[in-house]
Parts: structure tokens; C-alpha cells; sequence
């Protein structure tokens, strides 16, 4: 409510009355300008301002929805004109323009700091671009804490500047993946970034289309996966080195990460499970081949999970495994912790033997025949 020239005790008793039982009420119950000459209004409802006076109520509202009325308080003697109808439509038109734009306003500033909120409070890195400079228009705390720099810093930067590598051709390459989200649909991939200490460390990233109601923007999604990368880099680089001293053994070497999901596989592995690199790299489905009944392969992952969640080693662990054949063979599994730099466990590497045509003392000896020829090497290639 606000008023100009309005007694204040008129003001009060004003305020009081509820809607319908005054002039104004019946204006903003019918939409249409309402005039009383004279003191009083129409019928009932009496206008309480003191003193001989005409009276002008102008509704105003938006989609059929009253927003408020004018009410204008003029000489007793004064005459009502069509010109001042039209004059003061124009006027409740302008009123409720003003008052929507200004509701507008306010639930967008709710709006805003709503999704500042999330946006701030989300888990991953999130980046907001535009979809065709590739120009970083809004970054979340996360993402400045993952960098090491601050939001209004980051907002000065390009992607090039915190890629690892050359920055001029990391930004070419990101604007080209910003533009392929908006034309192709959503992306995800690994990217080598750099943060404000010189560290570079290795992200997912995921691209995808967002309507914010300001023109084209992409939103990136950015996981830090520093530490599987370099796992995945561990094993890979270990199990190139045990490939080239135990694939004429027949030495079974694979590497998973902590959800089974196979990085390495070496050609001895092919050769026992009949499985290729190929067929099961990326993803844990030979698990499930190798031990079709759900008790085998749920016991044999108990067991692996345990002992390498307990911090050891789990030697000469047997199973029966069915090879891709459908032949069935035993298998001596000796798994053992990968770390991460944090010292938390990232997956694990197995060396394994195919003890099926071997007595239970000559399936041992033969194991640990194999496995003391192993790691003398892998010994000796370190020192």
C-alpha cells in the first residue's frame, strides 16, 4: 500500500476494510474504472475519507488476476470525463506493468540465488560456456577449489589456461567440443588440466546443451579422476613389464579396478579363458562368463573384496573357472593391491596359474615355481 495527500487516520480505517465492502473492492472485483461523485459510494459500501470529495477507483491487473487499485480523491464538485476514463486505463495498464516486472524481478533474484545454492553446494566441478566461443561465463566453488583459483579469476580465464600441455591448442580443441554439444548432443571424455600450482591432473568431462534462459550455453561437468588415471597408468605400465616376462610362461596376468572392471589382460589370460582383450577390456561381463553360477562368482568376489579391503595381499586363492569353450579349468589366483598416491586401494593386479592337470602338491610347487621366476625378474628389472 502507499498513499500521497491521504490523511493518515483516512489511510488506517482504509487499510482496514476488507475486500468488497468499499468502492475500491467492488473496482478490483469487476475490473472496470469505478466513479462516485458526491461523498458516498454506491449502494453500501461507504468511502471513509472525511470531507466532500469525488472519487476515482482504477483496478489494475494481469491475466484476469487483480494486482491492485488507484484510487484518486478529487473535489466534490468535480465532473467525470470518457477522456479521464481513458486516461487512467492507460495508467492501471501502466501500474500493472510496472508491478509485474518487479514481481518478475523478485522471483528471479529468488530464482538465482536458489541456483547458486545447487550450483555451488554440487559435488563435481561445473563450468558454464558459451556455446560458441567456448568463453567461460560462471563457474561453481567447486570448481575453484579443484583449480586453486577464485570464481572472479576463473571468470578472466580460458580453458587453455588450466589444460596441461599447449594452451593454444587445448582451447582450439575445447571450443571445437563446446560447439560439437550444441550441434551433436551431449559428450564425455577425459581431458589433462593444470591448476594455479603448475600440478596437471587428469578430469572427466561432460558436455551437454543447458537452456539458462541467456542464449546458447554448455555445461561441463568436470570429475577429477587423477587418482584412477594413474592407477589405470600403474597397472597398464606393470602389466607391459609382466607380458613381456610371463607370456611364454603362461602366466595369467590381468589388472581391475575396485569395481572388477578389467584394465589389463595379457595374452596368457587369452590363451587359458579363451576370452580376448578385446571381449573384455572396459568392464567386468567376463566375471560373470567365467563363473556362470551366481554362488561361485559371488563367492570368489567375497573373498578377493576381503582380503584386499583388509589391506592384504590374497595368495594362492583356487577356483573353477569356465573358459569361453565351456572346458572347465582350475585357476591358482594370487591378487594384489593397487594404490593410489593417498595410499587408498584403486583396483588390483592378478597373477594367475592354470593348475587343472596338476596333483594338489604339484599344482603348489609349480605355482610357486612360477611365481618365485616372476618376481625375481620383476626384482631384478626394479633394482
Amino acid at each position: 500500500k502507499a498513499e500521497s495527500g491521504l490523511a493518515g487516520e483516512s489511510f488506517n480505517v482504509c487499510a482496514r476494510r476488507r475486500l468488497g465492502e468499499c468502492m475500491c473492492g467492488a473496482a478490483a472485483a469487476s475490473g472496470e474504472i469505478m466513479y462516485r461523485p458526491g461523498e458516498r459510494g454506491p449502494g453500501s459500501r461507504q468511502c471513509q475519507v472525511a470531507g466532500p470529495h469525488s472519487q476515482y477507483c482504477v483496478p489494475f491487473a494481469s491475466s484476469g488476476k487483480p494486482l491492485g487499485v488507484l484510487n484518486l480523491y478529487l473535489d466534490g464538485d468535480h465532473t467525470c470525463s470518457e477522456k479521464e476514463i481513458e486516461f487512467l486505463s492507460g495508467v492501471g495498464r501502466v501500474l500493472a506493468t510496472s508491478l509485474e516486472r518487479k514481481q518478475a524481478m523478485e522471483t528471479l533474484r529468488r530464482s538465482e540465488a536458489s541456483y547458486r545454492a545447487v550450483f555451488d553446494r554440487a559435488s563435481d566441478g561445473i563450468f558454464v560456456h558459451d556455446g560458441e566461443t567456448a568463453r567461460i561465463l560462471d563457474v561453481n566453488q567447486k570448481a575453484c577449489e579443484v583449480f586453486g583459483y577464485s570464481r572472479d579469476e576463473m571468470l578472466t580465464m580460458d580453458v587453455g589456461s588450466i589444460s596441461g600441455g599447449d594452451a593454444q591448442a587445448a582451447q582450439d580443441t575445447a571450443g571445437d567440443m563446446v560447439r560439437r554439444a550444441v550441434t551433436g548432443g551431449p559428450l564425455r571424455f577425459e581431458w589433462l588440466c593444470k591448476d594455479s600450482s603448475g600440478r596437471t591432473f587428469w578430469v572427466e568431462v561432460n558436455l551437454s546443451q543447458a537452456d539458462l534462459g541467456s542464449g546458447g550455453r554448455v555445461l561441463a561437468f568436470v570429475r577429477d579422476i587423477d587418482a584412477r588415471k594413474r592407477a589405470e597408468q600403474q597397472a597398464l605400465g606393470l602389466s607391459r613389464f609382466l607380458e613381456s616376462i610371463m607370456n611364454e610362461a603362461d602366466i595369467w596376468v590381468s589388472a581391475a579396478d575396485t569395481r572388477a572392471n578389467i584394465l589389463v589382460w595379457n595374452e596368457a589370460a587369452e590363451r587359458i579363458s579363451g576370452y580376448s582383450r578385446d571381449e573384455v577390456l572396459g568392464h567386468d561381463g567376463v566375471w560373470r562368463r567365467m563363473y556362470p553360477d551366481e554362488n561361485a562368482l559371488k563367492a570368489y568376489m567375497e573373498e578377493r573384496c576381503s582380503a584386499l579391503n583388509s589391506g592384504m595381499d590374497c595368495d594362492r586363492h583356487k577356483t573353477s573357472i569356465v573358459t569361453k569353450t565351456g572346458e572347465t579349468k582350475i585357476i591358482s589366483w594370487n591378487s594384489y593391491r593397487l594404490s593410489d598416491e593417498s595410499g587408498s586401494l584403486c583396483g588390483a593386479v592378478a597373477i594367475a596359474f592354470d593348475v587343472t592337470d596338476k596333483t594338489e602338491e604339484g599344482a603348489v610347487a609349480c605355482a610357486d615355481d612360477l611365481m618365485a621366476k616372476a618376481l625375481g625378474n620383476t626384482t631384478s628389472s626394479n633394482s
